[in-house]
């Protein structure tokens, strides 16, 4: 989401193309998400995951998932809104 949506949020406002923290300070300027931290431990727990290649050891990591995938749906509609409210005329 980071790379991708939010990336192409600044390009679209053209905004300057800095580093990932510029990508993720101008989403949480636009209100997409409340928390920084929480979104670089939701980074954290995915990439937990995608390295992960025990299974064993993903089910330590699923109480941590079911709480940032609340998080993560709230983050997308915010995104989706404000996506809305920029392209609509």
């Amino acid at each position: 989401m980071i790379r991708k949506i939010f990336r192409t949020i600044d390009e679209y406002e053209f905004e300057n193309q800095g580093t990932l923290v510029d990508v993720v300070n101008n989403a949480h300027k636009r209100g997409l998400f409340d928390d920084i931290d929480e979104l670089r431990i939701m980074k954290d727990v995915r990439n937990t995951i995608v390295h992960e290649y025990i299974e064993d050891a993903l089910v330590d990591v699923f109480d941590e998932v079911l709480l940032y995938a609340e998080k993560l749906i709230v983050m997308i509609e915010n995104t989706l809104r404000y996506i809305e409210t920029k392209t609509t005329p």
